[in-house]
């Protein structure tokens, strides 16, 4: 099996979401959790990712690495305690090295819970653009923004 360990860039963009006319949750490549998973851990040496697909269906689950019913739990409470038992794998915190995220194609899986777990204390994070977080709220926005204020770019667009 051939190793990518050492990979610090990764664009995957789907060219169907490149079309004008078209959402880029209509494009035909389709990222979910257990695909982004596999990214954060298998190519932790990232200093750039960029996704332009089809991410209708990933969810908080797949960005903070806790498991599906909690993430569905503290969203529907808005409380949100992280319990031991509920980690199931890696949030994006751990591409530690990354300086640059953009994410095009995001559903409304994608709530406050990713802004709050997903990427703790990311001192490099220098540019973070996700596109699509319909579900995510000012509040929590202005926070995420508050808790990075060196970042030079920083788009949560609905």
């Amino acid at each position: 099996m051939m190793s990518f360990a050492m990979v610090t860039n990764l664009n995957l963009v789907d060219h169907n979401t490149r079309v004008e006319h078209r959402h880029a949750s209509e494009a035909v490549a389709a990222i979910e959790d257990d695909h982004f998973q596999m990214i954060l851990i298998n190519l932790d040496q990232l200093r750039s990712l960029q996704i332009i697909a089809n991410m209708a269906y990933l969810t908080d689950s797949g960005t903070t690495g806790l498991k599906l019913e909690a993430c569905k739990r503290m969203k529907k409470r808005s409380s949100y305690i992280k319990l031991e038992s509920d980690a199931a794998g890696v949030p994006i915190s751990n591409l530690k090295y990354l300086k640059s995220l953009v994410l095009r194609g995001v559903g409304i899986k994608i709530t406050d819970v990713t802004l709050h777990f997903a990427f703790g204390s990311m001192e490099r994070l220098k540019k973070i653009h996700i596109f699509g977080a319909q579900q995510t709220t000012p509040q929590m926005r202005t926070a995420f923004h508050q808790k990075f204020p060196n970042l030079k770019g920083f788009d949560i667009e609905i």
